[in-house]
């Protein structure tokens, strides 16, 4: 999956772009690095993007539901073939489907994960609104396995003299993380 992810990511830039997308920065994630960073152009950057496709699901086939958490990943014989969630009321619903793709956004508001799985877990994480690992939890309910976990991306205080001592050579400015359980970790200005 990761190998198809990595192989047609150009096709899925081309698609997002024929959907009517534009990107104001197109640049490497870190320095000397590859050209795969999309800064999408328009208001609020990734919440214009919903917005967009959101729009565009009102004229096709597509339901969408709000403020409705998926639960559990529905396995029959070992393939995913759906999800249970809870809508607003607390009422369960059974959606069934030939594929399910979950995007929850990871676990950098999950103190006990971030404590599990990164290297320096008191950073402030970039963009965690809601990310809790519920998703995460979910697939693992499910038999997926917690390969990767310890990558996450963060920025380092300017005001943790703990966290600076350990990377003296971040400066005074709050360099960016890409964190994991390693040695040492990679960092970026």
């Amino acid at each position: 999956m990761v190998r198809a992810f990595v192989n047609r990511s150009a096709d899925t830039i081309e698609w997002v772009k024929s959907k009517g997308i534009k990107f104001e920065y197109i640049g490497p994630g870190g320095p000397g690095g590859m050209l795969t960073w999309h800064v999408i152009d328009g208001p609020g950057h990734g919440r214009f993007l919903i917005k967009t496709f959101h729009e565009q699901f009102k004229n096709m086939d597509v339901t969408t539901m709000v403020k409705t958490a998926g639960k559990d990943l529905i396995v029959k014989d070992g393939k995913v073939t759906g999800v249970t969630a809870q809508d607003e009321q607390g009422n369960t619903i059974q959606i069934d489907a030939k594929a399910v793709i979950v995007a929850t956004g990871g676990y950098a508001n999950n103190k006990e994960m971030l404590q599990k799985y990164v290297a320096f877990p008191d950073t402030i994480m970039v963009g965690n609104v809601g990310k809790d690992g519920d998703g995460i939890k979910m697939a693992w309910k499910a038999g997926a396995k917690d390969e990767g976990m310890g990558v996450c991306t963060a920025s380092i205080p300017p005001w943790s003299a703990r966290l600076r001592a350990k990377l003296p050579h971040a400066g005074r400015c709050a360099p960016t993380l890409s964190m994991g359980r390693y040695p040492w970790p990679s960092f970026y200005r």
